[in-house]
């Protein structure tokens, strides 16, 4: 094969949701994305025909596509590591890969995987039991996305020769305002659910200067 026929052989086995041993084997899923199909021919054996005793080509490929999909889970579950903690391994891990399949990950940034996850989260059984855990994937994305972002502060924290009375609280560029109905924000994940609210604003990052 060519090198971009190569190339879009190997995207295709690596992130396929079936796994690599089941989408050469020619499994699928009904509504799966036109990415998913798979490709006019094969090039398993352009990639990994040396020998090696024990792992056969379609052994050492399924390694790399299990790591794939274990990256980008592992980078959202830093990301989100409350609701991660709520939903358990099983459930999170299925969140995962419903997620990848509506915003496949394009940019060079891992920062940017979790983006739209509390939307993937509206339409996931899961939600059902636990409605409050939309609002948590909310919290914690804009947490992510200010603590991310280089807010910049016009004075350091604590100045001891400042006046404090003339302190003002500013709000930062990359704040973010969420409103849950759910008191999430300070939420831990010790199997009691969080306490209902009725549509609270929640401010996410500010910065102090002086006036």
């Amino acid at each position: 094969p060519s090198l971009g026929e190569l190339q879009r052989w190997m995207r295709w086995a690596l992130t396929h949701p079936l796994g690599v041993g089941r989408a050469i084997a020619g499994h699928s899923l009904p509504g799966l994305p036109d990415r998913f199909l798979p490709p006019s021919s094969s090039a398993l054996a352009a990639i990994a025909a040396d020998p090696t005793p024990g792992l056969g080509a379609l052994d050492r490929l399924a390694v790399h596509g299990a790591g794939y999909f274990s990256r980008l889970r592992g980078a959202l579950r830093l990301e989100y590591p409350r609701l991660a903690a709520a939903m358990g391994e099983e459930d999170f891990g299925a969140l995962v890969a419903a997620h990848l399949l509506l915003r496949p990950s394009t940019s060079p940034s891992l920062a940017d995987l979790g983006e739209g996850l509390d939307a993937t989260l509206r339409t996931s059984p899961t939600r059902a039991g636990a409605p409050w855990l939309v609002d948590l994937a909310a919290v914690e994305r804009a947490s992510a996305e200010v603590w991310l972002s280089d807010a910049g502060y016009d004075e350091p924290w604590i100045d001891p020769e400042k006046d404090w009375s003339q302190i003002r609280l500013a709000l930062a560029a990359t704040a973010r305002l969420v409103r849950v109905g759910w008191d999430v924000v300070d939420w831990a994940p010790d199997g009691t659910p969080p306490v209902a609210r009725a549509g609270v604003p929640c401010l996410i990052g500010f910065q102090r200067r002086y006036d």
